[in-house]
């Protein structure tokens, strides 16, 4: 969650609209989207996710 605004100003995200950043457990951007994924996005990133969740 980012409640004090800090990721929204750093990154230069728009109001109201939706972001997905993953990061790995050094804190690298590994994905990094503004706006609606589509379903192959989804997917991808869910792999991601589940790839480096087993790390």
């Amino acid at each position: 969650m980012d409640n004090n605004g800090v990721v929204k100003k750093t990154w230069q995200l728009k109001p109201k609209s939706s972001t997905i950043i993953v990061l790995n457990k050094k804190g690298d951007v590994l994905f990094a989207k503004d706006g609606a994924l589509t379903s192959e996005e989804t997917n991808n990133v869910i792999k991601l996710i589940e790839t480096q969740l087993k790390k």
